[in-house]
């Protein structure tokens, strides 16, 4: 890799004299994050350079036994001006074919905020990542935002916005929740609600019926019920056979308390790891059938473009 890019300052020397070395402000760079491993520091410059001089990059590249194989950069700017500019315009911009995400430098409590995050649904398909960081930055400093994609780049229909404080997030939720925004395809009224973490939303949720996967394919009823019998009281469970009638490795366990339950659900996620037990809430039948309902019209749509 090269050394990192360096803009000479032409400006005469400040009055009084500056130490030889100034910190550059956290203002001034900006995060870029889900980068390719592959990425150089020439092509993040071809990029971030259209909107001002680029001071400094530093890449740090994904350690190579690491699960997640995603790079990631900092972008440094001359001004707070030019960085908040670079997060406009090319937060989501495409690098060897998969969006990145640029957002401001945030250290300390800022950065996991969780009462800042805003959740919003029902977006159209066709809205760009400027128009949604347009939208919502009229209520507050948005740190970053970003609008979900699937694994071939087609929008979910759905997105986040970080805010730097709680009240800009309750003002954008009290001004864009049921509207309709003013952009190309856009046919119904939005959704905009505070972002409530998963580990979080399975307290908020009561569930009985957990759903288990990874089990052993020798494991028996009878010892699939003791080992789960010690987080609470076990009322049925069954597990999945195939049609030798052996095991398949996924089983479902209905537990007399709620609390039981989401205890199983957290400690499985808490020791998530390849080939280890993971459970989940189990979907209800109603859940199941528009699943169901969701996979056959995505299929219809694939189908109806070739």
């Amino acid at each position: 890799m090269s050394n990192p890019t360096s803009v000479e300052s032409t400006a005469s020397a400040p009055l009084p004299p500056q130490p030889l070395s100034q910190p550059t402000p956290a203002e001034y760079s900006v995060y870029v994050g889900d980068l390719p491993p592959e990425i150089t520091e020439e092509q993040l410059t071809q990029v971030f350079s259209q909107a001002s001089p680029v001071e400094k990059i530093r890449i740090k590249l994904p350690k190579r036994n690491t699960r997640f194989r995603r790079a990631y950069a900092y972008v440094t700017y001359s001004s707070a001006d030019a960085a908040t500019a670079a997060i406009r315009e090319f937060n989501q911009t495409e690098f060897l074919g998969k969006p990145c995400r640029v957002m401001k430098s945030i250290h300390g409590a800022a950065k996991g905020l969780s009462e800042a995050n805003v959740f919003v649904k029902h977006l159209p398909a066709k809205l760009s990542a400027i128009a949604f960081h347009d939208t919502f930055a009229d209520f507050g400093e948005v740190l970053s935002s970003k609008l979900a994609i699937d694994h071939l780049n087609v929008p979910k229909g759905y997105g986040f916005v970080q805010y730097a404080t709680a009240e800009q997030a309750q003002k954008a939720i009290r001004e864009t929740n049921g509207s309709t925004l003013d952009v190309e395809g856009a046919t119904k009224p939005i959704k905009t609600s505070l972002f409530i973490k998963k580990e979080n939303r399975i307290v908020s949720r009561e569930f009985k019926n957990v759903f288990f996967r990874n089990l052993s394919t020798k494991i028996t009823l009878e010892k699939f019920k003791q080992t789960w019998s010690k987080y609470g009281v076990i009322t049925s469970a069954f597990l999945t056979l195939g049609k030798d009638g052996k095991p398949t490795g996924t089983g479902f366990a209905n537990f007399e308390k709620p609390s039981a339950a989401a205890k199983v659900v957290k400690v499985t996620q808490k020791k998530k790891a390849p080939g280890r037990v993971h459970a989940v809430r189990a979907l209800t039948r109603s859940e199941r059938e528009r699943y169901k309902s969701r996979k056959a019209a995505q299929a219809s749509e694939v189908a109806a473009q070739y």
